[in-house]
């Protein structure tokens, strides 16, 4: 059994990528508070208003601080698989075998690391969606969108 082994350079570069959209999740939510702040109304249904609009704000703000933390897995990740193939390939240096022959193993080499993209891959995507559709909801209520 054979098994594509992830670039740990692509890996960073999908990090970075997450990053980038947690910080257009806080722009966002920074744009959406000024608009907020400077629209001087006043009474019970600016209240209202205000009191979603909060609640829109930390939406946000915890979205992007998921895709902050999905990122550093990402990252986290990237590191072990460059050192996984460090390893691999210095078992093959070795004359321990061939490295097909070592990544034909995943029990020992590869499955943890599966299994651990497995769940950043799913953070992340529920994190990007709910930034997209909050961001959206929350700017098209004050005009920006």
């Amino acid at each position: 059994m054979s098994f594509l082994v992830p670039d740990p350079g692509e890996l960073q570069a999908i990090a970075g990528r997450i990053t980038d959209a947690a910080d257009r999740a806080r722009s966002h939510a920074d744009r959406l508070a000024h608009a907020i702040a400077v629209t001087g109304w006043h009474g019970p249904a600016a209240r209202v208003f205000a009191g979603q609009a909060d609640l829109a704000l930390d939406a946000l703000r915890t979205a992007a601080g998921r895709l902050d933390d999905a990122a550093a897995t990402l990252r986290r990740h990237a590191d072990r698989v460059d050192d996984v193939l460090a390893v691999a390939l210095g078992l093959v240096r070795a004359g321990m075998g061939t490295l097909p022959q070592l990544l034909a193993h995943p029990d020992t080499l590869l499955r943890p690391m599966g299994q651990e993209l497995r769940g950043i891959a799913a953070a992340a995507g529920g994190a990007v969606a709910a930034v997209g559709d909050i961001a959206g909801d929350a700017l098209d209520a004050v005009g920006l969108g």
